[in-house]
Protein backbone atom coordinates (compact mmCIF):
# COMPACT_ATOMS: atom_id res chain seq x y z
CA UNK A 1 0.00 0.00 0.00
CA UNK A 2 1.48 3.41 -0.94
CA UNK A 3 2.47 5.83 1.79
CA UNK A 4 0.13 8.81 2.08
CA UNK A 5 -0.26 11.99 4.09
CA UNK A 6 2.28 12.90 6.73
CA UNK A 7 4.47 9.90 5.89
CA UNK A 8 5.44 11.44 2.55
CA UNK A 9 5.14 15.11 3.43
CA UNK A 10 8.91 15.50 3.24
CA UNK A 11 8.68 14.87 -0.51
CA UNK A 12 7.08 18.31 -0.93
CA UNK A 13 8.41 21.79 -0.11
CA UNK A 14 5.07 22.79 1.42
CA UNK A 15 4.87 25.43 4.14
CA UNK A 16 4.17 23.40 7.27
CA UNK A 17 2.77 26.46 9.07
CA UNK A 18 -0.03 26.97 6.53
CA UNK A 19 -3.11 24.77 6.11
CA UNK A 20 -4.72 24.95 2.67
CA UNK A 21 -8.37 23.98 2.31
CA UNK A 22 -8.60 24.82 -1.40
CA UNK A 23 -9.67 21.60 -3.13
CA UNK A 24 -7.56 22.05 -6.22
CA UNK A 25 -6.71 25.42 -7.78
CA UNK A 26 -3.06 24.39 -7.92
CA UNK A 27 -1.40 21.18 -6.89
CA UNK A 28 2.02 21.30 -5.27
CA UNK A 29 4.78 19.72 -7.34
CA UNK A 30 6.95 17.25 -5.39
CA UNK A 31 10.65 17.92 -4.99
CA UNK A 32 11.52 15.24 -7.56
CA UNK A 33 9.31 16.97 -10.16
CA UNK A 34 10.84 20.36 -9.39
CA UNK A 35 14.30 18.84 -9.80
CA UNK A 36 13.36 17.42 -13.20
CA UNK A 37 11.93 20.79 -14.21
CA UNK A 38 15.16 22.51 -13.15
CA UNK A 39 17.17 20.02 -15.20
CA UNK A 40 15.14 20.76 -18.33
CA UNK A 41 15.53 24.48 -17.72
CA UNK A 42 19.32 24.11 -17.42
CA UNK A 43 19.40 22.14 -20.68
CA UNK A 44 17.44 24.87 -22.41
CA UNK A 45 19.55 27.75 -21.08
CA UNK A 46 22.79 25.98 -21.99
CA UNK A 47 22.03 26.67 -25.66
CA UNK A 48 18.47 28.00 -26.11
CA UNK A 49 18.42 28.18 -29.90
CA UNK A 50 19.68 24.64 -30.38
CA UNK A 51 17.36 23.34 -27.67
CA UNK A 52 14.27 24.93 -29.23
CA UNK A 53 15.12 23.59 -32.70
CA UNK A 54 16.68 20.21 -32.03
CA UNK A 55 15.40 19.02 -28.64
CA UNK A 56 12.13 20.67 -27.71
CA UNK A 57 9.82 19.50 -30.56
CA UNK A 58 10.58 15.77 -30.15
CA UNK A 59 10.62 16.04 -26.36
CA UNK A 60 7.19 17.66 -26.43
CA UNK A 61 5.73 14.90 -28.59
CA UNK A 62 7.31 12.26 -26.36
CA UNK A 63 5.65 13.90 -23.38
CA UNK A 64 2.33 13.88 -25.25
CA UNK A 65 2.72 10.14 -25.89
CA UNK A 66 3.42 9.50 -22.21
CA UNK A 67 0.43 11.60 -21.16
CA UNK A 68 -1.75 9.91 -23.78
CA UNK A 69 -0.92 6.50 -22.32
CA UNK A 70 -2.09 7.76 -18.93
CA UNK A 71 -5.37 9.32 -20.09
CA UNK A 72 -6.28 6.76 -22.75
CA UNK A 73 -5.52 8.73 -25.90
CA UNK A 74 -3.06 8.95 -28.78
CA UNK A 75 -0.31 11.49 -28.20
CA UNK A 76 -0.77 12.89 -31.70
CA UNK A 77 -4.24 14.07 -30.68
CA UNK A 78 -2.96 16.02 -27.66
CA UNK A 79 -1.74 19.62 -27.67
CA UNK A 80 -0.14 21.18 -24.61
CA UNK A 81 -1.54 24.46 -23.26
CA UNK A 82 -0.87 26.46 -20.11
CA UNK A 83 -4.29 25.89 -18.56
CA UNK A 84 -7.50 23.97 -19.20
CA UNK A 85 -9.25 27.32 -19.63
CA UNK A 86 -6.87 28.11 -22.49
CA UNK A 87 -7.80 24.79 -24.09
CA UNK A 88 -11.49 25.58 -23.74
CA UNK A 89 -10.87 29.01 -25.25
CA UNK A 90 -9.17 27.42 -28.25
CA UNK A 91 -12.28 25.37 -28.99
CA UNK A 92 -14.81 28.09 -28.23
CA UNK A 93 -12.94 30.76 -30.19
CA UNK A 94 -12.71 28.40 -33.18
CA UNK A 95 -16.50 28.00 -33.45
CA UNK A 96 -18.34 29.54 -36.38
CA UNK A 97 -21.54 30.59 -34.67
CA UNK A 98 -24.62 32.07 -36.27
CA UNK A 99 -27.37 34.19 -34.77
CA UNK A 100 -29.70 32.16 -32.55
CA UNK A 101 -27.25 29.27 -32.18
CA UNK A 102 -27.00 27.93 -28.64
CA UNK A 103 -24.14 26.74 -26.43
CA UNK A 104 -25.18 24.70 -23.42
CA UNK A 105 -23.26 25.05 -20.14
CA UNK A 106 -23.76 23.73 -16.61
CA UNK A 107 -25.10 25.99 -13.89
CA UNK A 108 -22.06 24.89 -11.84
CA UNK A 109 -19.69 25.56 -14.75
CA UNK A 110 -16.35 27.24 -14.16
CA UNK A 111 -16.67 31.03 -14.21
CA UNK A 112 -13.84 31.71 -16.66
CA UNK A 113 -15.23 29.25 -19.21
CA UNK A 114 -18.75 30.57 -18.76
CA UNK A 115 -17.35 34.06 -19.44
CA UNK A 116 -15.80 32.77 -22.66
CA UNK A 117 -19.10 31.21 -23.74
CA UNK A 118 -20.89 34.44 -22.90
CA UNK A 119 -18.38 36.35 -25.03
CA UNK A 120 -18.45 34.15 -28.14
CA UNK A 121 -22.23 33.83 -28.10
CA UNK A 122 -22.68 37.55 -27.53
CA UNK A 123 -20.51 38.46 -30.52
CA UNK A 124 -22.50 36.19 -32.82
CA UNK A 125 -25.96 36.99 -31.50
CA UNK A 126 -26.16 33.43 -30.18
CA UNK A 127 -27.31 32.28 -26.74
CA UNK A 128 -25.79 30.63 -23.67
CA UNK A 129 -28.21 28.11 -22.14
CA UNK A 130 -27.85 26.78 -18.59
CA UNK A 131 -28.36 23.19 -17.48
CA UNK A 132 -29.56 23.27 -13.89
CA UNK A 133 -27.47 21.03 -11.61
CA UNK A 134 -29.29 20.23 -8.34
CA UNK A 135 -27.31 20.70 -5.14
CA UNK A 136 -26.10 19.44 -2.68
CA UNK A 137 -26.99 15.82 -3.57
CA UNK A 138 -27.74 15.70 -7.28
CA UNK A 139 -28.84 12.37 -8.71
CA UNK A 140 -27.16 11.38 -11.99
CA UNK A 141 -30.55 10.70 -13.57
CA UNK A 142 -31.70 14.25 -12.79
CA UNK A 143 -28.54 15.79 -14.23
CA UNK A 144 -28.82 13.82 -17.48
CA UNK A 145 -32.54 14.58 -17.74
CA UNK A 146 -31.94 18.30 -17.21
CA UNK A 147 -29.26 18.24 -19.90
CA UNK A 148 -31.49 16.45 -22.40
CA UNK A 149 -34.29 18.93 -21.71
CA UNK A 150 -32.30 21.92 -23.00
CA UNK A 151 -30.81 20.34 -26.13
CA UNK A 152 -32.46 21.67 -29.27
CA UNK A 153 -31.79 21.61 -33.03
CA UNK A 154 -30.03 24.96 -32.48
CA UNK A 155 -27.56 23.62 -29.92
CA UNK A 156 -24.12 23.87 -31.48
CA UNK A 157 -22.07 22.71 -28.50
CA UNK A 158 -22.38 21.44 -24.94
CA UNK A 159 -19.66 22.44 -22.47
CA UNK A 160 -19.64 19.88 -19.67
CA UNK A 161 -17.52 19.99 -16.54
CA UNK A 162 -15.99 16.67 -15.52
CA UNK A 163 -15.65 17.74 -11.87
CA UNK A 164 -17.17 21.09 -10.99
CA UNK A 165 -14.74 23.66 -9.61
CA UNK A 166 -16.89 25.48 -7.08
CA UNK A 167 -18.89 22.51 -5.80
CA UNK A 168 -16.54 19.53 -6.43
CA UNK A 169 -19.25 17.37 -7.97
CA UNK A 170 -18.22 14.48 -10.23
CA UNK A 171 -20.57 14.58 -13.17
CA UNK A 172 -22.02 11.43 -14.83
CA UNK A 173 -19.90 12.41 -17.78
CA UNK A 174 -20.14 9.29 -19.96
CA UNK A 175 -23.93 9.39 -19.88
CA UNK A 176 -23.95 13.12 -20.56
CA UNK A 177 -21.65 12.79 -23.58
CA UNK A 178 -23.80 9.98 -24.95
CA UNK A 179 -26.98 12.03 -24.47
CA UNK A 180 -25.47 14.96 -26.35
CA UNK A 181 -24.21 12.80 -29.20
CA UNK A 182 -27.61 11.11 -29.47
CA UNK A 183 -29.01 14.60 -30.08
CA UNK A 184 -26.30 15.41 -32.63
CA UNK A 185 -24.52 17.85 -30.29
CA UNK A 186 -20.69 17.87 -29.98
CA UNK A 187 -19.15 18.06 -26.51
CA UNK A 188 -16.31 20.06 -25.03
CA UNK A 189 -15.33 18.73 -21.61
CA UNK A 190 -13.77 21.13 -19.11
CA UNK A 191 -11.76 18.48 -17.32
CA UNK A 192 -9.63 20.86 -15.28
CA UNK A 193 -9.93 18.68 -12.16
CA UNK A 194 -10.14 15.28 -13.83
CA UNK A 195 -6.59 14.03 -14.54
CA UNK A 196 -5.09 12.42 -11.47
CA UNK A 197 -8.31 12.58 -9.47
CA UNK A 198 -10.46 10.17 -11.49
CA UNK A 199 -9.60 7.45 -13.99
CA UNK A 200 -9.57 8.73 -17.56
CA UNK A 201 -10.08 6.82 -20.81
CA UNK A 202 -10.59 9.48 -23.46
CA UNK A 203 -11.09 6.93 -26.23
CA UNK A 204 -13.97 5.33 -24.36
CA UNK A 205 -15.40 8.69 -23.30
CA UNK A 206 -15.44 9.80 -26.94
CA UNK A 207 -15.95 13.49 -26.18
CA UNK A 208 -15.14 15.74 -29.12
CA UNK A 209 -12.68 17.80 -27.06
CA UNK A 210 -11.30 17.38 -23.55
CA UNK A 211 -9.25 20.06 -21.77
CA UNK A 212 -7.43 18.97 -18.64
CA UNK A 213 -4.88 20.29 -16.16
CA UNK A 214 -1.77 18.44 -15.05
CA UNK A 215 -0.75 21.06 -12.46
CA UNK A 216 -3.58 20.17 -10.09
CA UNK A 217 -3.96 16.51 -9.07
CA UNK A 218 -1.09 15.19 -11.21
CA UNK A 219 1.37 17.41 -9.28
CA UNK A 220 3.03 18.68 -12.46
CA UNK A 221 4.70 22.11 -12.55
CA UNK A 222 2.41 25.13 -12.96
CA UNK A 223 1.39 25.81 -16.53
CA UNK A 224 1.10 22.15 -17.56
CA UNK A 225 -2.23 21.41 -19.20
CA UNK A 226 -3.52 19.81 -22.38
CA UNK A 227 -6.25 19.82 -24.97
CA UNK A 228 -7.30 16.54 -26.56
CA UNK A 229 -9.21 16.74 -29.82
CA UNK A 230 -10.74 13.78 -31.61
CA UNK A 231 -9.18 13.44 -35.09
CA UNK A 232 -12.44 14.41 -36.79
CA UNK A 233 -12.57 17.62 -34.72
CA UNK A 234 -9.10 18.97 -35.47
CA UNK A 235 -9.41 20.54 -38.92
CA UNK A 236 -10.98 23.83 -37.86
CA UNK A 237 -9.38 24.02 -34.42
CA UNK A 238 -6.81 26.79 -33.99
CA UNK A 239 -4.75 27.90 -30.97
CA UNK A 240 -5.67 30.96 -28.95
CA UNK A 241 -2.41 32.57 -30.10
CA UNK A 242 -1.75 32.24 -33.83
CA UNK A 243 1.96 31.74 -34.53
CA UNK A 244 4.27 30.15 -37.11
CA UNK A 245 2.98 26.57 -37.10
Amino acid sequence: MPLLGKAVRHEWALDREFLSVNHGSFGAAPRVVLAAQDDWRRRMEHQPGRFMRAVFPDALRHAADRLGAFVGADGKDIAFVDNATTGCNAVLRSLRLQADDEIVVLSHGYGAVRNTVRYVTGRAGARMVDVFVPFPRPHPDAIVANLQAVLTPGTRLAVLDHITSGSALVMPLQRMVEACHAAGVPVLVDGAHGPGQVTLDLRALNADWYAGNCHKWLNAPKGCAFLHARPDRQEYLHPVTISHA
